[in-house]
């Protein structure tokens, strides 16, 4: 019996090695968000790859609406003008000063990848795609303009005085028209609002307002519809937005309540597949395993298991829901973040008037002001995990020069 025990330890531990050693850290070396990954690549590297990777994307981007005819991409998206829309996107964009410098096109990238999308699905039966330009100087900003002639466009500052929003209220139309704001971050939720209440104006039972640094997943319309058949519709379920991104260095293991048991659970599942397919492979050596060696499997499986899932990090892990649209997990919005979110039409009144005080009192950040909504009036709102945008303003648009923690950003699209 002893014999036997020192048997499978020595197996076990075999594993271990062969597992922490070899195997684990060559994965962590090629996985952003594991917990070895900054260990292989300095903060130096990492900004040159996202810097390179970022170029590739530009260039396809570039390279893709110089291979569409703008005529019938115009009237791809003006053919439902006269009806109700299904789904309304709204890309709200600003010229990004340091884009100047480094000719970042976060603006060309999100819109060429999300005009790909509503062009080739057909979850969505009427749909439309929209560019909201926010920036101060509209005629200026060159991308929107070259680009203006492929989708629709409305501007906050339009030289013509045609802006929809001028339909709005007199008092909101008065702080559109505003060129001076008390601090950058109340002209961002201004601008959020804008933007908004067009969309709103275009008579859509559904709008999906994304920033121009947000991609969308090729199979984002595919996954929100089956989120909203399955989870919404299916239940009667009421809801005022759907978040469709939430940064990944939070979306990691924690210590909290749910990550806690999540974390469990992918140790005593591994576990419980790991016994049985010994038990199968012992069977067919026609041997059996007794009850303690089980347990000692067992135990030593949730062990490795929870090592293995915590060295690569929830974010990687979460990858494999993309096998699948059932997969895909459905909880509670957190507050922050306005990088890609979907609104039912009936909620945007009440939020334009919510972010009207929010703004005029100077009192918080666009997304936080959003979600203090919902709570006051009680409104169910949601997340969709793994994220169906990639975020890849790696430079923001409210500080000049400022670059993000550059981890986030080493992806392919």
């Amino acid at each position: 019996m002893a014999s036997s025990v020192v048997h499978h330890l020595t197996r076990l531990l075999v594993l271990y090695l062969v597992t922490f050693s070899f195997i684990i850290p060559i994965l962590c070396y090629f996985l952003p968000y594991s917990k070895l990954f900054k260990v292989f690549h300095s903060e130096k590297e990492m900004l040159s790859d996202a810097k390179d990777l970022n170029k590739e994307r530009l260039s396809s981007a570039t390279a893709y609406f110089n291979s569409i005819d703008k005529t019938e991409s115009m009237k791809f998206y003006n053919r439902y003008d006269q009806e109700r829309l299904d789904l309304l996107v709204v890309i709200v964009t600003v010229q990004r000063k340091s884009a100047d410098v480094q000719n970042l096109g976060y603006f060309l990238q999100a819109t060429a990848a999300m005009d790909r999308v509503m062009k080739q699905n057909q979850s969505f039966k009427k749909k439309k795609l929209v560019i909201c330009n926010v920036d101060s100087n509209p005629l200026n900003y060159t991308d929107v303009v070259w680009l203006s002639e492929f989708i629709p466009t409305i501007q906050r500052y339009d030289p013509r005085g045609k802006d929809m929003a001028r339909m709005t209220t007199s008092q909101r139309a008065v702080l559109y028209g505003q060129h001076l704001h008390l601090n950058k971050y109340v002209k961002e939720t201004v601008d959020y609002m804008f933007c908004l209440e067009s969309a709103y104006l275009m008579n859509s039972t559904y709008i999906l307002m994304m920033e121009d640094d947000a991609i969308p997943h090729r199979d984002v319309l595919n996954n929100v519809k089956h989120v909203m058949d399955t989870k919404l519709h299916h239940y009667n379920r009421e809801f005022g937005h759907i978040k469709l991104y939430y940064p990944q260095k939070w979306q990691g293991f924690a210590l909290e309540e749910t990550r806690i048991i999540e974390l469990v659970s992918i140790g005593c599942i591994g576990a419980g597949v790991f016994v049985f397919i010994l038990n199968l492979y012992s069977t067919a050596k026609k041997k059996v395993l007794t009850y303690f060696i089980q347990i000692l499997y067992f135990l030593a499986g949730c062990v490795y298991f929870i090592l293995v899932a915590e060295l690569l990090d929830r974010q990687n892990l979460m990858e494999l829901r993309r096998f699948s649209k059932s997969l895909y997990s459905f909880k509670q919005s957190p507050g922050c973040c306005t990088q890609a979110m979907l609104y039912r039409e009936q909620v945007i009144p009440a939020l334009l008037n919510y972010l009207q005080g929010s703004a005029r009192l100077n009192m918080d950040h666009t997304d936080i002001a959003i979600y203090k909504f919902t709570l006051k009036y009680n409104i169910p709102c949601y997340q969709i995990e793994p994220n169906l945008f990639y975020h890849v303003g790696l430079y923001t648009s409210l500080v000049e020069g400022r670059y993000k923690d550059p981890e986030g950003f080493l992806f392919h699209v």
